[in-house]
C-alpha cells in the first residue's frame, strides 16, 4: 500500500519492510505511536489496513488501476495533482531481500505460481537480477527519492523525515518513532541468512544485482536486520 500525506508520498516495494515502514509513516503524521491511536483497537498487533482516523489526517492511499497488480504500483500511478511531493522510497540488501522473497512463495498454494522453487539455491540463480529489476521498475532510476534502509529503519526515516521536512524531528515525535519495534509479517526464516548460500551462489548474487549493491551496499555484504519478538508477528507460517 502506498501512501499520500501533506509533507511527501510513501512508495513502497514489496518485501522491503513496508509494514514497518507504514507505522512509521502513520506515526509521523499522528505524532503519536500506534497503541495510542484513538479508536482503533489492537490496530498495533493485528491489522494492516489505513484506519479511518488516518484518514482524517489527511492521508491518501494510491493504488494499481489493476486490483490484480495491487503492491506493483511505480511513480508512474502517483496521482497528477501530487506528483510534487517529495518521494520515500524503501530498499533492503539483496542477500536477505532473496530469502524473503523466497519464503514467500515457498508455501502450499504458491509454489505453482512462479516455477521452480525445488530449494533455495536453485530459485535464486534463475531469478538472480530480479530484485534489482523491481526497484528500477518502481523507483524508475530517480534521483532525488529519500530512501529508508531496511537494517536501520527508524534512523533513516527520522533523518529523512527531518530533511523533507526542512528542520530536525522535535525529541517528543523522535522518541515516538524509536518505540515502533519491526514487524514481521510472516515468521518464515528458519536460520540466519548467511546459511542459505553457497560461496557461488553469493557471487552470483553479486554480479546479478550490482546495481544495488552499489548504490546501497557497497561492501556487498550481509546486513544486520532489526529483531522481533514472536508476540510481534502478525501471521506465521502456514497459516
Amino acid at each position: 500500500m502506498n501512501i499520500v500525506t501533506k509533507d511527501f508520498i510513501f512508495l513502497h516495494l514489496q518485501k522491503t519492510g513496508g509494514s514497518t515502514l507504514r507505522r512509521l509513516v502513520y506515526s509521523a503524521v499522528m505524532g503519536s505511536a500506534p497503541q495510542k491511536w484513538p479508536g482503533i483497537p489492537g490496530y498495533a498487533t493485528n491489522s494492516l489496513s489505513l484506519p479511518r482516523t488516518l484518514e482524517e489526517h489527511s492521508l491518501i492511499r494510491f493504488e494499481h488501476p489493476d486490483t490484480a497488480a495491487a503492491d506493483h504500483e511505480t511513480v508512474d500511478h502517483i496521482p497528477e495533482c501530487y506528483k510534487y511531493l517529495p518521494i520515500i522510497g524503501a530498499v533492503r540488501n539483496p542477500f536477505t531481500w532473496y530469502v524473503s522473497w523466497f519464503n514467500t512463495w515457498d508455501r502450499p498454494g504458491l509454489r505453482d505460481h512462479i516455477g521452480d522453487i525445488s530449494d533455495f539455491d536453485t530459485f535464486v540463480r534463475d531469478k538472480a537480477g530480479l530484485y534489482s529489476q523491481k526497484h528500477k521498475q518502481v523507483y524508475q532510476n530517480r534521483t532525488d527519492i529519500h530512501y529508508v534502509r531496511v537494517e536501520n529503519q527508524r534512523e533513516e526515516f527520522i533523518k529523512v523525515l527531518g530533511e523533507i521536512r526542512g528542520h530536525p524531528v522535535p525529541e517528543e515525535l523522535c522518541q515516538v518513532l524509536c518505540s515502533i519495534k519491526p514487524l514481521a509479517v510472516r515468521a518464515t526464516r528458519t536460520k540466519p541468512y548467511r546459511q542459505y548460500y553457497s560461496d557461488s551462489l553469493i557471487e552470483s548474487v553479486r554480479l546479478a544485482d550490482s546495481y544495488l549493491f552499489d548504490t546501497f551496499y557497497p561492501d556487498r555484504e550481509f546486513s544486520e536486520e532489526p529483531k522481533f519478538k514472536r508476540e510481534e508477528v502478525i501471521h506465521t507460517r502456514g497459516k
